[in-house]
Formats: structure tokens, C-alpha cells, sequence
């Protein structure tokens, strides 16, 4: 994707970075009024009364504060002063567990209900001076800062810390209050086209992959008004035809073994294969698999781990939390696997569920599932179209990652030229 148009940066303009003739070099401690770890946890008198308390569970990885989960801690009021947040606090995570989340930070904005918030202990809270727009400092630090900080953090009993000393010694190019004003204009003006494109991608995404269950739905009003013929599976396939004991009749020879985890749900994919020697598998390895077998799963099926079975894991072995299906002459695999997905057969599963401790199908009622079933012709001619739609969908995601990763990279390089002066 081509971005020149979001940018629209002049390379003669960029070249000169005139804005930085006035700027000067400040280390992050002299932009600072405060510099303070947050609080411990709750107060051992229950009577005091609760704060919310903002952790680094909190701020999620695009900058920003998820306050909807915010833990309640019972804090002395002596205490509450002291680490309450002000709106243009800027919060920083300095020790977690994950390597990634250091150096993670957000800018608190005081939310219109007036609540007072705290910050936990595992948050250092920078409140900036008058030399530096809050937001200047923010979006400097969630750039140049998560640089400087991926070979400053150390590790101590598994838990990463930063080191805080040396992160206040980070030098911060600082041009005038009102240069830094414009320059963050700038970067959210850019950063909110980019985001739109963002979202209308997304949302592109969202109306192909509706198109697959509209169309089921639409194939079963069919059948409802057409007075297509109905069918039971037990009818149409054959159910769990072949066993296998490995431990007893292949202990020696090895196997690729498919798990519920091992097939994705609502997508029909197969992935994460074990290979087992037959002696060491597990007790539910036991139903054999062939070349355009179903597998749907009778755990939860509401999940749609459902999938047909390639000819890379013909003759092995799934788990018995499947039921291993068949198709006779009358059916057609993939349109059956349609089927599975559609609304019409997850209700029918739910409805059999109904009352039980188990979310789960036993085999009697796997056979009692009936699905509409048109001529063999028909069958192709639904297959074709509900495949031309998966393959729009499948290539659509596709494209979003890689737009995701375009956005990203294209965030850094505009925060990279705001802090040069090249942002005009």
C-alpha cells in the first residue's frame, strides 16, 4: 500500500530540518516534576476505602488505558495524595514479567467522572514541567523510549525491571512549547487518517466474512421453501467406521495424531500435529481417519472445530472427542462440512446439550443431526460459490496483516521524522 498521500512530506523541506536550530537537548529527568513508583496493594484494614488502582494490566499496547477491568484497593488516606494521577501524568511500566511489556507507556487523561485514580507499584508515573507538552513527552517516549529501553531492562528472579536511573538520562530533543504543540498536531492528524484506513479495512473484513454465514442461511431458506429433501447423518455417512488401538497393534511405528487443539476453530484448519509412537499414545487416540473424512468435534461444538481430513493425514489417528464422518454416495464432503458450519446444525447441537453438566455430543445424537439435502449437482454448484467466498475472505485477512505491519512500520517513521524536525 502506498502511504505518500497520508504523509504528503516534502524531501527538500525535510532535508533542511530548520526546526531544529532552536531546539535544545534535555534529559528526561530535567523535563520531570515527578518521578515515583506507585503504591502497594490493598491496606490490611478492609474498613479503608477503595481506590481504583491503575496496573500495567491496564495499558494496553497501542498506548493507551483500559479502565473498564481497573482493580479496587483498600488505600489509607494518607496515602491517596500522593500517588493520585493528574490528568498529563505519563505512565510507565518498570517491572513485569514479560520483556515486552517494559518500557510499555500511556498518557492518563482525567476521565469526566471525576474519579480519583492511583497507580500501582509496578508503574513509575512521570508528571512533566512546564518545559514539555505532556503529549510531546508521551508520544517521544512510546518511540525513542521503547528503544532505549530494549537493552536497559535487567532481570531479577524472572521478573524484568528498568532500570530507572538510567532511563531518566534519556536525551529528549525539546524545541519551543509551541513548535512541540504543532508537531503533535501534526502526528495525530496523520495518525487518525492512518487509523481510519485502519478501520475501513477492517470493517470491509468483517462484511466478506458475513457473506459465508448469510449464504448458509440463505441455502437453508432455500431448502425450507423449495422443499429440498432433509437427512440424518447416520443416514448419509457412516459414523466412526474404523478403530485403532496403537499401544497394541502399531506400539512400534509412529503416527501424526490429531487433537481438538489441533484443529482451528470456524476455520476448518488443521495444524499442530503431534507425531506419537504407538506405544506411547494416549488413550483417545483411537479413531482412524481417511482422505475427505469430516472430523467435527462433539466437545463444545458451538466452537466449530470442524474439519475434512488431506491426503497428508490419511490412514492416522484422531481423538475420540471427534466423530469421524464418512460420506456416502448422496453427500459431498466439503458441501457437508458447509453444512456443519451453518447456524441451522449449531442449534441443533445446542438444543441436544440442553440440561447437560458436559457441554458436550455423544454419538447417538451426532447421527440424529439433519442438514438439507439437494441433488449432488446442487451440492457442487453451493461448494463453488461458498469457496470463492472463503478464498475472498482468506486473502482479505491476508492483506490486513500485512496493512497492519504497514501501519506500524509507518506510525515509527512519522514519529521518527517528528522527532528530527523533518514533520511539516
Amino acid at each position: 500500500m502506498i502511504w505518500s498521500h497520508i504523509l504528503k512530506v516534502n524531501p527538500r523541506q525535510m532535508s533542511e530540518k530548520k526546526y531544529l536550530k532552536s531546539w535544545q537537548i534535555k534529559k528526561l529527568r530535567e523535563v520531570l516534576i515527578l518521578n515515583q513508583s506507585g503504591i502497594w496493594g490493598d491496606e490490611p484494614d478492609k474498613n479503608k476505602k477503595s481506590y481504583p488502582v491503575i496496573r500495567s494490566t491496564e495499558m494496553t499496547h497501542d498506548g493507551h488505558l483500559d479502565l473498564t477491568s481497573v482493580a479496587l484497593r483498600h488505600i489509607n488516606e494518607d496515602k491517596v495524595d500522593r500517588f493520585s494521577l493528574n490528568g498529563g501524568d505519563i505512565l510507565i511500566v518498570k517491572s513485569s514479567g514479560s520483556s515486552s511489556l517494559i518500557g510499555r507507556c500511556a498518557l492518563f487523561k482525567q476521565p469526566s467522572d471525576k474519579i480519583t485514580y492511583l497507580f500501582s507499584n509496578f508503574v513509575q508515573r512521570l508528571r512533566p514541567n512546564n518545559l514539555i507538552s505532556p503529549k510531546f513527552l508521551y508520544y517521544f517516549l512510546n518511540f525513542e523510549g521503547r528503544k532505549f529501553v530494549e537493552y536497559l531492562h535487567t532481570t531479577t528472579t524472572g521478573l524484568r525491571n528498568l532500570p530507572i536511573k538510567q532511563y531518566l538520562e534519556l536525551q529528549i530533543p525539546l524545541p519551543p512549547i509551541i513548535e512541540q504543540l504543532r508537531i503533535v498536531k501534526k502526528i495525530e492528524e496523520l495518525f487518525e487518517k492512518i487509523d481510519k484506513a485502519k478501520r475501513l479495512r477492517e470493517e470491509a473484513i468483517k462484511e466478506t466474512e458475513s457473506l459465508i454465514p448469510s449464504a448458509l442461511s440463505q441455502f437453508i431458506y432455500q431448502a425450507e421453501k423449495g422443499g429440498w429433501n432433509y437427512a440424518e447423518l447416520k443416514d448419509i455417512t457412516y459414523i466412526n467406521r474404523e478403530t485403532r488401538n496403537p499401544t497394541k497393534e502399531i506400539p512400534n511405528e509412529e503416527f501424526k495424531y490429531i487433537d481438538i487443539t489441533s484443529v482451528e476453530q470456524q476455520t476448518g484448519r488443521i495444524k499442530n500435529i503431534q507425531s506419537i509412537i504407538g506405544k506411547n499414545a494416549p488413550s483417545r487416540a483411537r479413531r482412524i481417519v481417511y482422505k475427505d473424512d469430516i472430523i467435527m468435534s462433539m466437545v463444545r461444538p458451538y466452537l466449530k472445530a470442524f474439519a475434512i481430513i488431506p491426503e497428508n493425514y490419511n490412514n492416522q489417528i484422531c481423538s475420540t472427542g471427534f466423530a469421524v464422518l464418512t460420506c456416502k454416495k448422496e453427500i459431498i464432503p466439503k458441501y457437508l462440512l458447509h453444512m456443519l458450519f451453518s447456524d441451522y446444525t449449531i442449534e441443533q447441537c445446542n438444543n441436544m446439550m440442553l440440561g447437560a453438566h458436559y457441554p458436550a455430543l455423544n454419538n447417538n445424537q451426532v447421527s440424529k443431526i439433519k442438514i438439507p439435502l439437494p441433488s449432488v449437482s446442487d451440492q457442487n454448484r453451493i461448494v463453488k460459490y461458498l469457496d470463492s467466498v472463503q478464498s475472498k475472505v482468506e486473502s482479505l485477512k491476508e492483506l490486513q496483516q500485512e496493512t497492519q505491519k504497514e501501519i506500524e512500520n509507518l506510525k515509527k517513521s512519522i514519529l521518527d521524522r517528528a522527532f528530527k524536525g523533518e514533520l511539516v
